[in-house]
């Protein structure tokens, strides 16, 4: 049995405890940052992996790039409804846009960049014409672009172009492959459909 004089004191006690500690701590905080390094570079490596690939097999895909087309269409147009509320930016977009619309009519493929091709321009045209009065009474503040974003939307909506939109995002923002395989799987069911109307 030690002596009193060979028990470590109340001071050399805590001294050895709170080294053991710090040692512990010190030991763990190095094993987190660890971890931690080794799966932000994973994963960042494996986003932009990730990525690439999304956009290949959206693009693969008719009916899903068609679907990401008019949700971009529609982020478009609500961006120029907004900008009709600004006095005079909205008659510039709604002239700019129906001379793309014209220069589309001779030009093929400027139809593409038309955010609302499914309208005419005869269509587009008339309805600046028509809410000019309202455009007037307003001092330019009224967003009567909003009708033509409404009637493409409209369109899309009726030709199923939406129908696919939250696997498309889904797709492309998780990388969950649940998702892709429903669009491949509706897609399968499409070509199958064509093939029997072919027939």
């Amino acid at each position: 049995m030690p002596t009193i004089e060979q028990q470590p004191s109340g001071l050399e006690k805590s001294k050895v405890t709170f080294k053991g500690f710090e040692e512990w701590t010190k030991a763990n905080i190095d094993k987190a940052k660890a971890k931690f390094n080794e799966f932000k570079e994973s994963l960042f490596s494996s986003e932009r992996a990730g990525i690439t690939e999304r956009w290949k097999d959206i693009s693969n895909n008719p009916e899903a790039k068609e679907t990401l087309v008019a949700l971009a269409r529609l982020g478009i147009n609500i961006g120029f409804t907004v900008a009709d509320m600004i006095p005079g930016a909205g008659e510039v977009t709604e002239t700019g846009l129906n001379a793309l619309k014209m220069a589309g009519t001779i030009y093929a493929p400027l139809r593409d960049l038309d955010p609302t091709k499914s309208l005419s321009a005869t269509e587009t045209i008339a309805v600046q014409a028509l809410t000019s009065p309202v455009e007037l009474a307003s001092l330019g503040t009224a967003p009567t672009y909003l009708i033509n974003t409404i009637r493409q939307t409209w369109a899309d909506y009726k030709a199923g172009n939406f129908s696919k939109a939250k696997e498309v995002v889904g797709y492309l923002i998780t990388g969950n492959r649940d998702y892709y395989d429903k669009l491949k799987e509706n897609s399968s069911k499409l070509d199958a459909a064509a093939g029997v109307l072919k027939k």
